[in-house]
């Protein structure tokens, strides 16, 4: 086989991946030639001549033009991918080879590819789909749909001859991947993969290998059945070629994949030695010593790293680019760097300098700079304003006075900064209940960390709610009255936005793309009640796919799902007898405010639960915590919930709570329970989840976006009418009634099994941390951005 080859393409943090792969071919192919292309620089972190592959570095290849272009416009991932037909090409062109592989480095050869080889006697192209039946409709990841947007063909591996078919194919596929290669699925672009779904129609010579045995990988496990046979491992009774091991998790083997909800390692026990040897190779091969390595193109020339935003403000600008030279490089007069920044002011800013002195610079700079600074509102505002939007403009400061009246002018200890004005095509002002102790309160200051993490301009519009408590202090330093920014993001659900809307007034609106984030909780949304709401936005932003359908149904404007991000802040001063609980208490834990309806919130399920729990089982050291917010504004539910709670140890916290505490509260706690008849995403449940507590929830609504029957204890149901109108829920509309038995019985099998219950929870803690992290939620945030009209 000195005709035959395979490939892989890395960066540097992946170089025991790439070792791994390489050494599993030439184990079964030893007169095979293997080739790693390293889409990086080497910078001394390793020697390649000890390495048993032949590595490939960038400035090598002669057919890849605008490199630097390439690799800016482009993130790690998307750079790795774009690259397989140049590195395929160059193989074929430099080298006495055949027949070519291209494999991606998460991948171990486990038998001879001899059937592949024989392949490619006859075809151009061999290519696998990734899965060869229907998929159950499970409402588990992966399903059918994700194929759509992702491709149908996984291009972890694709193998070619050479010949004029695949001459043709190799060119055109460069010439696409070259400035789409990026992932950007609502343009129905997925890297290099979704473009090989046009291939079986454009190229002759195409074979699609649907052999069990090969490239299989937690998207076809519900194909797949295993079993060891004379020492081999088998699936379908057949040989098994090769593993993909995409998103592998070495600390967490037993999820298989990050990418990944229908499964866990424990479901196919045969493949537990199989990952197990796995972690243990890519540890052998040097995975804890290269898993920091820096990616040489994450960072311009002066050390600063480069952000998702500016590569996508780079792509988007297509041939223009070219007048900016080298976009890694910062300090000649045109470079790109300076053009994204050119909104900076310098100003330098002395400690204890005082305000007037710091007010006439701003003054100063804004006539020499006035372009950049126009309509600005410190500019013209009076002096206390003003001091109000310069401490949001300012960023980050040591200590300020904000008890300031008109004739006290006090002292500024800031550190020298710079004054950033938002670019016109790009920012976000958001506005909402920001500073409120209230679940929309929460979900928009969740939306702040994800715009954070993006690195995108923003402003923070506070909408005043004198009816909730106003004690979240989070961001007030931030807060201001203009909207600046060219994207209005309200966080205000449809009952309250053309309200508002009026409050704000035209011009907050007016030349700016308006988007709504709206919560509901039913299946049906009611238009004819609220389609006046739709006339203020462009488009409207939801948290689950449960909104998405509702609302989706019955929408004249684009509905687009933005999940809000989870995070809990813990610092451990809380106990259980801070909340005054018995240390050795086995604590079950629920919330609702009333103000979202206790009707649904549904507390009284989790009491009657519990009670059938506490009295049929032996759970002695049991309580159960509700905390309840406004509670106080209806006395008669009040009185309802005191009765029902009679010779129950059951613990009522009717106080207000810092969310410091609260997080201390749930972190305290065992297990979270949600018997909710409906929600709209479910943000309690979710930051239980991220706790590693496990929650017992019922199994329907916007909460099945992250809880599964692996990281969750899932209640059954039935859906039932509404039998009289309870505020914006009518009559005659549907929600669901849980199984309070069902409920009972997994309340004692998680304190019963805590063994097990404790690994349902770290699984929840994983899935929710991978899932829902601000920095994965602001690609999502500026893939949509980025799609807006200017």
């Amino acid at each position: 086989m000195t005709d035959f080859a395979a490939c892989t393409i890395i960066s540097k943090n992946y170089l025991p991946f790439a070792r791994t792969l390489a050494d599993s071919f030439m184990m079964y192919h030893p007169d095979a030639k293997f080739f790693v292309l390293m889409v990086d620089k080497i910078d001394g972190y390793f020697d390649p001549s000890k390495e048993k592959f032949s590595l490939i570095e960038l400035d090598e290849l002669d057919n890849v033009e605008h490199k630097e272009q390439m690799f800016f416009k482009y993130n790690v991932v998307e750079s790795n991918t774009a690259m397989k037909p140049f590195f395929l090409e160059y193989i074929l062109k430099r080298y006495s080879i055949k027949k070519l592989l291209y494999l991606d480095p998460d991948i171990l050869i486990m038998n001879p590819l001899d059937e592949i080889y024989a392949l490619l006697n006859t075809y151009s192209i061999v290519i696998i789909p990734h899965i060869t039946r229907p998929v159950p409709i499970d409402g588990k990841s992966p399903h059918e749909l994700i194929f759509l947007q992702a491709g149908t063909y996984n291009l972890g591996f694709i193998g070619i001859s050479i010949n004029e078919e695949t001459t043709r194919f190799l060119q055109w596929w460069k010439e696409r991947l070259f400035h789409f290669c990026t992932h950007d699925v609502p343009s129905g672009l997925f890297v290099d993969q979704k473009w090989i779904d046009l291939v079986p129609a454009f190229f002759d010579g195409i074979f699609i290998l649907k052999n069990p045995g090969y490239n299989v990988s937690y998207w076809n496990l519900q194909e797949k059945t295993f079993a060891v046979k004379d020492g081999n491992l088998m699936v379908n009774d057949g040989f098994l070629y090769f593993f993909h091991f995409s998103g592998f998790l070495i600390e967490n083997i037993e999820a298989i994949s990050k990418y990944q909800r229908k499964y866990i390692l424990g479901n196919f026990k045969e493949l537990i030695p199989l990952f197990k040897r796995y972690k243990e190779l890519l540890i052998k091969n040097g995975y804890y010593e290269c898993e920091t390595w820096p990616y040489y193109y994450g960072f311009y020339d002066n050390g600063k790293k480069i952000r998702d935003i500016d590569r996508r403000k780079y792509w988007v600008k297509g041939k223009k680019v070219e007048r900016f030279g080298n976009p890694f490089q910062t300090k000649h007069h045109n470079s790109f760097y300076k053009y994204i920044n050119n909104n900076i002011i310098p100003l330098k800013v002395h400690s204890n300098e005082s305000f007037v002195g710091l007010l006439n610079k701003i003054i100063s700079l804004g006539f020499k700079h006035k372009e950049k600074l126009r309509g600005i509102p410190f500019i013209h505002k009076k002096a206390k304003e003003l001091y109000n939007e310069l401490l949001h403009l300012l960023g980050k400061m040591t200590t300020v006075d904000l008890k300031m009246e008109d004739h006290d002018i006090p002292k500024v200890r800031i550190p020298a900064v710079q004054m950033v004005a938002p670019e016109r095509n790009y920012g976000i002002n958001l506005a909402g209940y920001l500073d409120t102790d209230s679940g929309v309160g929460e979900s928009a200051r969740c939306l702040i960390k994800i715009i954070q993490a993006s690195g995108m301009p923003y402003v923070l519009n506070n909408i005043e709610q004198s009816w909730i408590r106003r004690d979240n202090k989070t961001y007030t330093h931030l807060f201001t009255k203009e909207n600046l920014c060219p994207i209005n993001l309200l966080h205000i659900n449809a009952d309250q936005s053309p309200y508002i809307a009026k409050m704000l007034g035209k011009r907050y609106f007016s030349s700016k793309y308006n988007i709504g984030y709206w919560y509901w909780e039913l299946s049906q949304f009611p238009y004819d009640k609220w389609k006046e709401s739709f006339d203020y936005f462009n488009e409207i932003w939801i948290a689950s796919n449960f909104c998405l359908d509702a609302i989706s149904k019955v929408s004249p404007i684009p509905v687009v799902k933005i999940p809000p991000a989870i995070t809990v802040d813990t610092n451990g001063i809380y106990t259980k007898d801070y909340f005054g609980i018995k240390p050795d208490s086995y604590v079950f834990f629920t919330m609702f405010d009333s103000f979202s309806f206790i009707e649904r919130k549904n507390p009284f399920a989790v009491i009657e639960a519990f009670n059938l729990s506490y009295r049929n089982f032996d759970m002695r050291n049991s309580i159960l915590v509700i905390k309840c917010s406004n509670i106080d504004k209806t006395p008669d539910k009040y009185e309802q919930l005191l009765n029902s709670i009679k010779n129950l140890p059951v613990l009522i916290i009717n106080k207000y709570l810092s969310k410091s505490e609260l997080h201390g509260l749930a972190s305290i706690s065992d297990c979270y329970v949600s018997l909710h008849r409906s929600e709209g995403f479910g943000l309690p449940i979710a930051e239980a989840m991220y706790l590693g507590k496990p929650v017992i929830v019922t199994a329907y609504s916007g909460n099945m976006d992250f809880t599964n029957n692996e990281n969750s204890y899932l209640v059954n149901y039935d859906l039932v009418e509404i039998k009289s109108d309870i505020g914006h829920y009518k009559k005659g509309c549907v929600w669901a009634n849980p199984d309070i038995e069902h409920a009972a019985n997994l309340m004692f099998k998680v304190y019963n099994d805590q063994v097990e219950s404790n690994k349902i929870g770290q699984e929840a803690s994983r899935y929710i941390k991978t899932q829902y992290s601000p920095e994965i939620l602001s690609d999502k945030l500026l893939n949509r951005v980025i799609l807006l009209p200017q």
